[in-house]
């Protein structure tokens, strides 16, 4: 059995039958096609994570270009496999998904031929070969914000036989002039549901996008837009794409002046938010928040939680009777989280697939069960 087949037989193992369009465009679309440039695997026991190249040229290229997991083709926003030799330490911002995260997609966005498609962020073009051949080619339009890498997809795509429109831009917009569309599939991670991915979409069709701020929770969601212009649906697993370049946490963080906040007692202690599902309600009514745990600035270990687009804040220290916070008066936003998380536990902390969500242009709204 070749290694195209055993990746197939491995994901029906573990994940149940694939439908018939989805099995065929996996076993007719190579994934080797798609890192001819080679691309990055982490080095096992390395901490902070270090990545090495893997070429072309080495004895395990082929095999792991069909191992379930992703396949890093960019660190720092420009640094390519040729680029390195031996090990380097830096954040990841492209790859090829994990085959079973884009199956699962392709699955619970119950695609068919004719349907017009928009993906949010080409990546090596793999996936947008894999659209092309299920719904046809004049049907996919695929997005991509780095210019580098939409060239390198369209090589990809074109040399693999598959021809696409390829746009250079922020998937985050959508490509209005190419809709409306049945299915829009992001493959990045958002802190929200986009309106224009709300307004670019036909009621009755699906959105499937990552929920993941910077708290960093994950939640793969499939939504169905309605007549009114929301959408509606659920998480379907904490699978995570690779979070959108201009939402990634800030790697240079100013902290607020906590002096100038009001303290009082909070019963939340913020280990509440080691939780995905947790994370991921605070998130839909605080979005936006770094978390920075047990930071000391020379007055104790604090849970700093802080908002750099709006300047929100809230510091929470453990104290004798507890937990006390500091917080913004005019942006009080432990207190919208202490609300929200008091409903989840409320409804018995349900876990991240039975949460249920409503985006509609103002954000999104997580409901239980």
């Amino acid at each position: 059995m070749d290694l195209n087949e055993a990746m197939i037989g491995d994901l029906i193992r573990d994940y149940g039958p694939l439908t018939e369009h989805v099995a065929a465009a996996v076993r007719a679309i190579p994934r080797e096609l798609f890192v001819p440039d080679g691309y990055f695997m982490t080095v096992a026991g390395s901490m902070p994570t270090a990545f090495r190249p893997v070429m072309p040229e080495d004895d395990d290229w082929r095999e792991q270009c069909y191992a379930r997991v992703p396949l890093v083709t960019q660190i720092a926003g420009t640094i390519n496999p040729r680029d390195v030799h031996g090990e380097i330490v830096r954040e990841p911002t492209s790859s090829m998904s994990d085959p079973s995260l884009v199956t699962l997609t392709l699955e619970e966005a119950d695609l068919r031929p004719g349907l017009r498609v928009l993906e949010l962020g080409a990546g090596t073009g793999w996936q947008a070969a894999l659209l092309s051949r299920i719904v046809g080619e004049d049907n996919v339009v695929t997005v991509e914000t780095d210019p580098t890498i939409a060239r390198r997809a369209q090589i990809h795509l074109y040399g693999a036989g598959h021809h696409p429109e390829i746009i250079e831009g922020d998937g985050r917009a959508g490509y209005p002039a190419g809709g409306p569309y049945d299915r829009i599939l992001a493959t990045f991670g958002v802190a929200r549901i986009y309106p224009a991915w709300l307004e670019q979409v036909k009621p009755g069709g699906i959105i499937m996008a990552n929920l993941r701020g910077r708290l960093e929770p994950s939640g793969l969601v499939r939504l169905v837009r309605q007549d009114d212009g929301t959408a509606v649906g659920g998480f379907i697993s904490e699978s995570s794409y690779m979070q959108a370049r201009q939402e990634a946490p800030s790697a240079h963080l100013m902290l607020p002046d906590p002096s100038t906040g009001r303290t009082r007692p909070t019963s939340l202690d913020p280990k509440t938010l080691h939780d995905n599902a947790a994370r991921l309600v605070t998130e839909s009514v605080a979005g936006g928040l770094q978390w920075l745990a047990g930071l000391d600035v020379g007055d104790g270990p604090a849970d700093w939680f802080v908002d750099t687009d709006t300047g929100a804040y809230a510091v929470v220290r453990e104290t004798v009777h507890g937990f006390s916070v500091t917080e913004d008066p005019a942006h009080p936003v432990w207190g919208a989280i202490e609300t929200a998380l008091a409903a989840w536990r409320d409804a018995g902390e349900p876990e991240t697939t039975r949460l249920f969500v409503t985006a509609s242009v103002d954000g999104h709204t997580i409901h239980f069960p």
